[in-house]
C-alpha cells in the first residue's frame, strides 16, 4: 500500500486533513499513530504489516452516533454536501451558518448591518457524538459601509462564498490580536450591485485578508467587517482561538497549520433537517 492510499483512508477516517498526496510528513504520522492507538497497536506512526492489516480492514474507524441536536445536523448535512468531517478527540470542525436565530431558525437578513450568523466549533469525541464546544453570536457578511461606504472595494464588497475552505492560519488580526488569518484562497462573491446578495454576483477566487476575529463588543456590523467572519464578542472570540489552539493538527504544525472553515446557508441547512424529519415521520 503506497502513501497516498494509506492517507486517502486516513481521511475517510476524518483523522487526516485532505488531499492525500504522497508526502508522509508530521501530520500523516500523526494520523498514522492515532489509528494505531484506536485499533490497540503501538502507536509510533510507522507502517508495518499489523498496521497494513488493519487499514485494509478497517471501514469505519469512529462511527457517528447523530442525535436529533443541531451539533448532528450541522454535522450529517456537511456530510451529504460531501465536505470533510473532522473526527476523533482534539480534531475541531471550524463552521459558520449564515442568518439564523440562536435556535437555528432562519431569519430574513433585514438589516444587513446587524449580527445574524452563528459560528461554531464541533468535535466528535471517540464516543462519535458530535458536540459544540463554543456558539457564538457573529457576520460572516459586510456591514453597510463594506457594502455602500466610500471605502467598500471597487469590484463590490466580498462575501465569502458557501463551501469549505482550507485557508485560513493562526496569526494575528492587523497585527492586534490573535486571530485566524487568511492564508490560502478562498471563493468570494463581489457585491457590485451593492444589494447585500450573492445572486447574480460574480466570483473571484484569491487571497483577500478575510480574516476570523471579533468586533469588539460592537451590536452593529459597521466596519469591521468588509467581508470577514467576525464575532460579536471580544470574549467570545479569545475563548474560540483558545479552543482551536488545542487542536492537535494545530499544536504540531503551529503557524504553518492551515485550519479547515465550512460556511453553510441556514435556510438550506434548515430544509434539510426538516426534510430528514419528515421522511423519518
Amino acid at each position: 500500500m503506497k502513501n497516498r492510499e494509506i492517507q486517502e483512508l486516513l481521511i475517510k477516517f476524518g483523522i487526516l486533513d485532505p488531499p492525500a498526496d504522497g508526502a508522509w510528513g508530521v501530520q500523516s504520522k500523526r494520523a498514522l499513530a492515532y489509528f494505531q492507538k484506536l485499533k490497540g497497536l503501538t502507536a509510533n506512526g510507522e507502517i508495518d504489516d499489523r498496521t497494513l492489516q488493519a487499514l485494509s480492514t478497517t471501514t469505519e474507524l469512529i462511527p457517528i452516533k447523530f442525535g436529533n441536536d443541531f451539533a448532528s445536523h450541522i454535522i450529517r448535512y456537511m456530510l451529504d454536501l460531501g465536505y470533510f468531517v473532522s473526527r476523533g478527540k482534539g480534531l475541531y470542525n471550524i463552521v459558520y451558518i449564515e442568518d439564523v436565530e440562536d435556535d437555528w431558525e432562519p431569519i430574513p437578513r433585514e438589516n444587513p448591518n446587524i449580527f445574524n450568523d452563528r459560528g461554531v466549533v464541533i468535535e466528535i469525541g471517540e464516543d462519535g457524538v458530535p458536540r459544540f464546544l463554543c456558539n457564538d453570536l457573529c457576520t460572516t457578511e459586510p456591514g453597510i459601509p463594506g457594502t455602500i461606504g466610500p471605502k467598500r472595494h471597487p469590484q463590490g464588497a466580498a462575501r465569502i462564498e458557501f463551501g469549505q475552505y482550507k485557508g485560513w492560519g493562526w496569526g494575528y488580526h492587523r497585527g492586534k490580536y490573535r486571530a485566524l488569518r487568511q492564508v490560502k484562497p478562498i471563493v468570494v462573491c463581489r457585491d457590485l450591485n451593492k444589494d447585500y446578495s450573492r445572486a447574480g454576483d460574480r466570483r473571484y477566487r484569491g487571497n483577500f485578508g478575510i480574516n476570523q476575529h471579533h468586533a469588539g463588543d460592537s451590536w452593529r456590523i459597521g466596519e469591521y467587517s468588509y467581508g470577514c467572519a467576525a464575532r460579536q464578542s471580544r470574549k467570545k472570540h479569545f475563548r474560540f482561538m483558545d479552543i482551536i489552539e488545542q487542536d492537535v493538527r494545530y499544536l504540531l504544525g503551529k503557524e504553518d497549520y492551515v485550519f479547515f472553515s465550512t460556511f453553510l446557508p441556514g435556510d438550506k441547512l434548515w430544509s434539510f433537517v426538516h426534510q430528514r424529519s419528515t421522511v423519518a415521520a
